[in-house]
């Protein structure tokens, strides 16, 4: 049992995808929470409504 634990606290492999994965879970964290805050939400959405438009705009007018 000795020899496993020490055997194990040697053992390197998998420690950088564990570590890889933690950090995608940070950021997944910052990135939701950054968008739940409503500012930049309201924000993207606004960007993207005002985007529909000027495309809407510009696309019935080439076709007069």
């Amino acid at each position: 049992m000795k020899r496993l634990f020490a055997k194990l606290s040697r053992d390197e492999n998998g420690v950088a995808a564990l570590e890889y994965s933690l950090l995608v879970g940070l950021i997944t964290l910052v990135v939701a929470a950054a968008l739940n805050t409503g500012t930049i939400s309201k924000d993207l959405k606004t960007i993207f409504t005002n985007l529909s438009t000027d495309i809407t705009t510009a696309a019935t007018a080439s076709t007069k």
